[in-house]
C-alpha cells in the first residue's frame, strides 16, 4: 500500500499548476521508466489493480500536463509503454480501460503525423478496435476519439491492407449501433478515414452488401458513400 500512496502523491504533484514546466527530459524519463512502467505491469489482485490505476493516473497527468514535451526523444520513450497500454486497454477494470485510452489519445496527439513504427502500430490498433464492444458506452465513445488520433500517426502505409479492411469493416458493423451519440462519433471517425486514405470508400462499399442488409438505417452510409447506397 505503500506504493499506492506514493503514486497518489506523484500525481498530485504532476497535476499541480506550472509543475510540468519543472519537469527535464532526466526527471520526466526517470519518471515513466522508474515509476509509471513498472507498476502498469499486470498482476493479480486488488492491491496490484489500485497500483496499475495509480500508475496510470501518474502517466494521464504527464500527457495532459505537457510533461512529455521535456523528453528529447518522446517516441521513443513512449514505444516502451505501447505493449503494456495495449494490455491496460483490456482490464476488467472499466475506469484502467478509460484512463488507458486516455492517456494513449493524448500520445498520439503529441506525435508527428505518421512517425507510428509498424510493430507499434501492429499491436495498438486490434486491442482498440476491439474497445468497440466494450460494455461502457464512454469507453466506446473514447475509441473513435483514440482512433482518429491513431490513424494520423500511423500513415497511410500503415493504415492499409488487411488492417484497413477490418477497421472498416468494424466501423461499419458500429455505425448502426442504437446509442446515436455512438454512431455519430463512429460516422465522424470514417470521415477521418476516408479523408486519410480514400481507398477506403472501395473497402467500405465492397463490405456494404454483407453489412448493410443488417443495418435498420442506411442514412449515415448514404452520407459516407452516396454512390453505393440507395440512400445517397
Amino acid at each position: 500500500e505503500a506504493r499506492i500512496h506514493a503514486l497518489s502523491l506523484v500525481h498530485v504533484l504532476v497535476c499541480a499548476p506550472d509543475t510540468p514546466k519543472l519537469f527535464s527530459d532526466l526527471s520526466t524519463r526517470t519518471l515513466i521508466e522508474g515509476a509509471v512502467v513498472p507498476n502498469l505491469v499486470w498482476a493479480a489482485g486488488r492491491t496490484a489493480n489500485t497500483t496499475r490505476k495509480a500508475a496510470l493516473a501518474v502517466l494521464h497527468g504527464l500527457v495532459q500536463g505537457g510533461a512529455l514535451l521535456s523528453c528529447t526523444n518522446y517516441a521513443q520513450l513512449m514505444s516502451k509503454l505501447y505493449p503494456i497500454l495495449g494490455t491496460n486497454v483490456q482490464e476488467y477494470d472499466t475506469s484502467s480501460r478509460e484512463i488507458s485510452l486516455s492517456c494513449l489519445n493524448g500520445i498520439f496527439d503529441l506525435l508527428p503525423s505518421a512517425s507510428l513504427q509498424e510493430h507499434e502500430f501492429n499491436v495498438l490498433y486490434p486491442v482498440i478496435m476491439k474497445r468497440l464492444d466494450d460494455s461502457s458506452d464512454n469507453i466506446r465513445l473514447n475509441v473513435c476519439s483514440t482512433f482518429s488520433a491513431l490513424i494520423r500517426v500511423a500513415g497511410p502505409d500503415l493504415l492499409s491492407g488487411t488492417a484497413l479492411e477490418y477497421c472498416a469493416e468494424h466501423f461499419l458493423v458500429h455505425l448502426d449501433d442504437k446509442n446515436a451519440d455512438i454512431q455519430k462519433a463512429i460516422f465522424r471517425t470514417l470521415e477521418v478515414l476516408v479523408a486519410h486514405n480514400p481507398s477506403v470508400v472501395d473497402v467500405l462499399s465492397k463490405k456494404l452488401c454483407p453489412i448493410g442488409t443488417s443495418h435498420r438505417d442506411l442514412r449515415l452510409v448514404g452520407r459516407l458513400l452516396p454512390r453505393h447506397s440507395p440512400y445517397g
